[in-house]
């Protein structure tokens, strides 16, 4: 679960914050 806080710094901020929690939902939901 390293990874989420790697998704945010990659993604630069909000926007990479927004796609780490749409990430963690799919995740959560199994739609993936």
């Amino acid at each position: 679960m390293s990874a989420e806080p790697h998704i945010v710094i990659i993604g630069g901020g909000f926007s990479g914050a927004a796609v780490a929690i749409e990430l963690l939902r799919l995740g959560r939901t199994g739609c993936a």
